[in-house]
């Protein structure tokens, strides 16, 4: 290849590789504050209710799944349509969607109310009092959780940073004023119950730049297509999402308060892992979406995305393995250095996780949505084995490695043959 054709290849890729490093950036010094949050209410909370506070925000994730089956083909869909009588056609749809949502969330909050009890029972929490501003914070993040997929889909990339910035700088300030006040675990929710919804308003505020006010009724196809869209890639988010946290709530679950800590502390730390390297998937779903509905290339954007996610996860699992001691030091302090025999071999199941994430958001980008439904299989497979084998901490990580592992491998040699088969490379 002459240099002219290597130029040709990087031009074409530039918006890319300079967005996925626009986002890496923006979501590297978010997770930064996010861990900080981490790292202030490690230190400043005892291990049993760090251990309470993972594993609630552990389950902050699986409950708005529901809305996944509703919201998941947003940015897809958006993607598509966004140059098709703008900006009406958009503003009908983000309104539909809203009232939609906000009837789910009434719901999904008077439900929570209902069973606070049990799901405290679960969990071992016998403090109830920290369970109802938990219900609200929850309950505020579905109100709000389509806004952001919304200005992904328009290719926003720099509003959509900025959103995921202050969202974090928000959650670190709600710690920080907590520890200063010297309050309690369950103000922590009241506080991110306001500052989700202060979030939420200045999204709107951001996404007023693309929606029309006057607005008509939602065209019946578009809200059809996405029904179709979010159904066929809602498998796949919400596995992806319940590996993310199934564990932790099960170590909860079946270990005491202190090794449920130590895990917690654990899986804090090798997130960081995926948090790193997953915005890659959040500019490749777009870009790859919209080449798949006009027949152009969509394969090489993905390969791109495969490669910078590999190479953090790779980087960052071998510090993990060389420092271990150094890092849980650092960051949670000598009162979790139980956690420092795992911590490699957690990195190893967050590397496979990231590269099973990227993967399953290409073939939801690329409608390949039963393909992608597969990885709801490493999510049975992730419960059913904690369940039968939790003798310790290394039984569960194993598990774990195992259940994302059968899918990665079925997702490789699918994309090989689909490769091999020239789709996707016009």
């Amino acid at each position: 290849m002459d240099f002219t054709k290597r130029f040709d290849l990087i031009s074409k890729h530039r918006f890319l590789l300079s967005r996925s490093l626009m986002v890496i950036i923006a979501s590297f010094t978010a997770n930064i504050f996010a861990y900080l949050f981490q790292l202030v209410s490690g230190r400043y909370f005892s291990k049993e209710d760090y251990g309470i506070l993972v594993a609630l925000f552990s389950l902050s994730g699986i409950i708005p799944l529901v809305v996944q089956f509703f919201i998941s083909g947003i940015p897809k869909l958006v993607a598509e349509i966004k140059d098709t009588d703008y900006p009406i056609r958009i503003s009908s749809l983000f309104y539909t969607i809203f009232k939609i949502n906000a009837t789910i969330t009434l719901v999904i909050l008077v439900l929570m109310l209902i069973f606070k009890n049990a799901i405290a029972k679960f969990l071992n929490i016998t403090d109830i009092s920290v369970m109802n501003p938990f219900i609200f914070a929850v309950s505020a993040g579905i109100l709000t959780l389509f806004m952001v997929p919304y200005v992904q889909g328009l290719m926003r990339f720099k509003a959509y940073s900025f959103i995921t910035l202050l969202a974090a700088v928000s959650k670190l300030t709600v710690a920080l004023v907590v520890l200063f006040l010297g309050l309690t675990l369950k103000d922590i929710y009241w506080g991110l119950t306001f500052t989700t919804l202060l979030i939420g308003i200045i999204s709107y505020k951001v996404l007023l730049k693309n929606l029309n006010l006057n607005w008509r009724t939602t065209d019946k196809a578009d809200l059809a297509l996405l029904i179709k869209y979010s159904l066929g890639g809602a498998l796949a988010l919400i596995g992806l999402n319940l590996v993310n946290s199934i564990d932790v709530l099960l170590v909860k679950h079946f270990f005491d308060a202190d090794l449920a800590g130590t895990y917690g502390s654990i899986s804090v730390i090798g997130r960081i892992i995926f948090y790193a390297s997953s915005p890659v998937a959040i500019v490749m779903l777009p870009i790859c979406a919209e080449k798949f509905k006009k027949g152009e290339n969509f394969i090489k954007p993905f390969l791109v995305a495969i490669i910078i996610s590999t190479f953090i996860c790779l980087v960052a699992s071998l510090i993990y393995f060389e420092f271990p001691h150094l890092i849980i030091t650092v960051l949670f302090g000598s009162g979790y250095l139980s956690a420092e025999p795992y911590l490699g071999l957690f990195a190893i199941f967050m590397l496979i996780y990231t590269l099973l994430y990227i993967f399953a958001t290409f073939l939801i980008a690329t409608s390949k949505f039963i393909l992608s439904s597969l990885v709801i299989l490493s999510a049975i497979l992730q419960y059913a084995g904690i369940t039968m084998f939790h003798n310790d901490i290394y039984q569960v990580i194993y598990v774990s490695i195992f259940s994302v592992s059968v899918v990665l491998v079925a997702y490789l040699i699918t994309f090989i043959g689909f490769v091999n088969s020239g789709k996707g490379r016009n």
